[in-house]
């Protein structure tokens, strides 16, 4: 609930987020963001999850990356960079 209110206040142009937080899941912020603001932010999560069907759900919601944990920093600067150029990103 924390970082679905900061996210709300400062109005980022893009979030990334883990889907496995200690108090809501990154889903529900997903779900969340999009109910709430009239202009989300781009969103990429992290997750060690590679279940077709969240990947599916996160996409229709608006997700435009979706990165496995344990990258590189480099990698996951490349793809929010990616994304702030209107791409997807699915690695």
């Amino acid at each position: 609930q924390t970082a679905m209110a900061r996210i709300c206040e400062k109005a980022p142009d893009l979030v990334v987020l883990d889907l496995q937080l200690p108090d809501m899941s990154g889903l529900s912020i997903v779900q969340g963001l999009q109910e709430r603001l009239a202009r989300p932010p781009k969103i990429v999560v992290l997750s060690s999850c590679t279940n077709p069907l969240l990947v599916k759900q996160l996409l229709r919601l608006g997700v435009r990356g979706i990165l496995q944990k344990g990258i590189s920093a480099a990698e996951v600067l490349s793809a929010c960079q990616r994304v702030m150029r209107g791409g997807l990103c699915l690695d």
